[in-house]
């Protein structure tokens, strides 16, 4: 669960407000000067996640699993659910057990 909070100050928009030249001039009687800033104001909201890992090891060097995880806020929800098998071919090589799924890239 998470809380977030933010405020962003008012601003001219670019390039309307601030740029030079032909292009101000020209816009500047059909432009209404409320539309030439951001108001700006507080922003934020609640989110949440949930995540389940399963995995079973069948043999000595293999591993087949499952990962279903969720997260939810305003304007982001990602599902992401993997079913995987680990196999290790040598003795030399160990498998992560508890499972460690991929990383999103919303994570990185």
């Amino acid at each position: 669960m998470g809380d977030s909070s933010s405020h962003e100050d008012a601003a001219e928009l670019y390039p309307l407000a601030s740029a030079p030249g032909q292009f101000l001039n020209s816009r500047v009687a059909q432009v209404n000067p409320a539309d030439l800033t951001n108001a700006g104001g507080n922003g934020g909201g609640d989110s949440y996640s949930f995540s389940v890992q399963l995995e079973h090891q069948f043999s000595k060097h293999l591993i087949g699993g499952l990962s279903f995880s969720i997260d939810r806020s305003q304007d982001y929800s990602p599902d992401l659910f993997q079913l995987y098998i680990k196999s290790s071919l040598w003795e030399v090589l160990t498998l992560a057990v508890p499972p460690q799924g991929l990383i999103p890239y919303s994570r990185f």
